[in-house]
């Protein structure tokens, strides 16, 4: 191993504290046992195992980033670190360096980084060591406390089902230096920004089945929630969440379920036509499971029509 310029000890070293970290999880989680068998620790990671290991990397040094330069003035140097206005290079040793030795050049188009371990030679000629490509579309996810985000209201919110939290589009910058990301969907950073957000979905009937039945017939459009002075009949909707501190589809399931099954009927009520509030009022509260089968029924018969209207407009073309 020493010929081939890999030190031996170290290695040893190391698969002794693996085995170590090993036992412990064994001892902590003994059905994680069959997954990590050494059959399968020689397997070398999926692609799929390799993001994730390079996610892993990126959330430990999430201030250690590096962006490349396309208009860099010495292509030696192609990429800026985030804590300051350096030029830098990855270290040869690096398997990254030949991909961009040439700096941008051969490189796709759009934003690159890399994350770093550590950093070498003097303040304008830095070298990077231990690298790893890093996609734009992690930072603001894996990074927040390095972004400046700035909510963008003019693009409608959405709810996140796997988080059961509303998000707010924001336009992104990244770190010290102030890089440009692309927009992204994040959770609102304050209380108000997010029970704006998490009114107006429930309204739009993001949130709940049931409720998206009635979006045909809103008398108004749920971006008044977003306006500085919203309607009055937003602001009833926007009271009622506050009361009761609720920031989630789960808080609403406990209210209905443990408190008022009553809670925002009447808020709700108020923006849909008259012609179909005591259709609504009847399946109240969305959670409910008689709520559920008529969001079934309704969408059933959605599908039904729509098929039959396929099936005429086919035969008249005939």
């Amino acid at each position: 191993m020493a010929g081939m310029g890999i030190a031996g000890r170290p290695l040893v070293e190391a698969k002794k504290l693996s085995g170590y970290l090993k036992r412990i999880l064994f001892r902590t989680f003994p059905s994680c046992r069959a997954l990590l068998t050494d059959q399968q620790f020689a397997i070398p990671p999926n692609p799929k195992q390799q993001a994730f290991l390079r996610q892993m990397l990126l959330a430990g040094f999430p201030d250690q980033v590096a962006m490349l330069i396309r208009n860099t003035p010495d292509r030696r140097f192609p990429f800026q670190t985030g804590d300051s206005q350096s030029l830098a290079r990855i270290h040869p040793s690096s398997c990254l360096s030949k991909k961009y030795a040439a700096g941008s050049s051969g490189v796709q188009n759009g934003r690159s980084f890399v994350t770093f371990i550590s950093k070498l030679g003097e303040e304008d000629k830095i070298v990077l060591k231990v690298c790893s490509d890093v996609s734009e579309k992690w930072l603001p996810r894996i990074c927040q406390g390095m972004l400046r985000a700035t909510p963008d209201h003019t693009k409608p919110p959405r709810f996140n089902n796997d988080t059961d939290c509303v998000e707010v589009y924001h336009s992104v910058k990244f770190g010290s230096n102030c890089w440009p990301l692309s927009g992204s969907y994040l959770n609102p950073s304050s209380t108000s920004d997010r029970l704006r957000a998490l009114a107006r979905t429930f309204i739009e009937g993001h949130v709940w089945p049931l409720l998206s039945l009635f979006r045909e017939d809103l008398i108004a459009s749920p971006a008044d929630f977003a306006r500085n002075s919203p309607h009055p009949r937003s602001m009833a909707v926007l009271r009622a969440l506050s009361h009761k501190g609720c920031v989630t589809r789960a808080h609403m399931r406990h209210i209905w379920t443990e408190d008022s099954k009553h809670w925002l009927l009447a808020e709700t009520m108020a923006w849909v036509s008259s012609s179909r509030r005591s259709e609504l009022k009847s399946v109240w509260p969305p959670c409910s499971e008689r709520a559920d089968v008529f969001a079934q029924q309704q969408i059933s018969k959605h599908d039904g029509m729509q098929e039959e209207e396929d099936s005429d407009n086919g035969s008249s073309d005939e």
